[in-house]
């Protein structure tokens, strides 16, 4: 049986099924996805008033449901809710920052992510950022991680959705991922340096007993000099990226500015389908995605990169392990 597609993304999805031989699941109830799309935008559940309000549209059910993500995604239980994640998915937490660190830094992702700012230039501004992180907080992301492979580390499982911590200390068993692209990728973060902004005052955080606190607020900066030794070579290692991509290298870039925009070409050119195993659901994730062009889409801890397409917000409801992924934007451009 040929199973049911209402865009391009279904098609290609179901092309798969029937070259792997999967029957697809049963489309959601009305009230199974009423329950399950305000969990996943909002963190919250329906109330009594919105299950009465959405089961008394006169409407089919896949136009009511197109119309329930358009009213969720942005409004500001949204924004609160994906705030909260990328504000676990960045570390934001008084141990790391202080207090006044870490809600300078949540308020900024706030104000990034209720204007919906683009995945492309958000995940820019958080890699490339420099200064002091009470001026400029994405800085802070340096401020917590500190060291090259700490970051190097973090950044590939956050945005990358790749980790580089078992080939560490040798090949990956089971993944691709090489000892020497560990310490090629962790290069990339040779050349910065943190240094203590006098606006810290005599702040510190982090001091114990055995270990000397840090300054409240730091600077962030790149500098010509620090490298990274292969742990069993000894030998210093050259910054190289594990695949390639096409980015325009501009004279002076610092190797933070080239791996961002490396990571950046990725996210414009490619897609990486993750599997599902519920139909017409929107996942509940561990970050919430924001393409170039203003999209936003949900993904369970895996980067879905989407090429550069032409609308400005778009919704997704996605039927997991079959990698079935519906979308519609504002003009309608898969036909959802």
């Amino acid at each position: 049986k040929e199973p049911k597609f209402h865009n391009q993304i279904d098609q290609l999805v179901a092309k798969k099924w029937k070259r792997m031989k999967i029957l697809s699941s049963e489309i959601s109830g009305d009230l199974d996805f009423l329950r399950r799309v305000y969990l996943d935008l909002t963190g919250l559940p329906p109330t009594i008033k919105q299950v009465l309000a959405f089961t008394d549209l006169k409407e089919t059910s896949k136009l009511r449901r197109d119309q329930l993500i358009d009213q969720l995604v942005g409004n500001e239980e949204f924004v609160e809710h994906w705030t909260n994640k990328w504000a676990d998915l960045l570390q934001v937490n008084g141990k790391f920052l202080g207090r006044a660190g870490a809600t300078s830094l949540r308020k900024w992702i706030h104000g990034e992510i209720k204007k919906n700012t683009p995945y492309d230039q958000f995940v820019n501004k958080v890699l490339t950022a420099s200064g002091s992180n009470k001026e400029n907080p994405p800085a802070s992301y340096y401020k917590i991680l500190r060291t090259p492979e700490d970051t190097m580390e973090n950044t590939t499982h956050l945005f990358l959705a790749t980790r580089f911590n078992c080939n560490k200390c040798h090949d990956h068993p089971f993944e691709r991922w090489t000892q020497n692209q560990y310490y090629e990728m962790s290069a990339h973060f040779a050349q910065f340096k943190l240094s203590k902004d006098p606006a810290s005052g005599k702040s510190e955080i982090g001091k114990t007993a055995v270990e000397r606190g840090k300054p409240l607020y730091e600077f962030v900066k790149d500098v010509k000099s620090g490298e990274v030794k292969h742990e069993r070579t000894g030998v210093v290692t050259i910054p190289k990226f594990p695949y390639p991509a096409k980015f325009v290298e501009k004279p002076g870039m610092s190797r933070r500015a080239k791996l961002a925009a490396w990571m950046i070409q990725r996210i414009r050119w490619k897609i990486r389908l993750i599997y599902f195993w519920r139909p017409d659901l929107i996942v509940t994730s561990a970050t919430t995605i924001l393409l170039s062009d203003g999209l936003r889409i949900n993904i369970m801890k895996c980067l879905l990169i989407l090429p550069n397409l032409n609308y400005q917000r778009t919704r997704l409801r996605v039927k997991v392990r079959s990698e079935r992924l519906r979308s519609s934007g504002v003009n309608h451009f898969m036909n959802s």
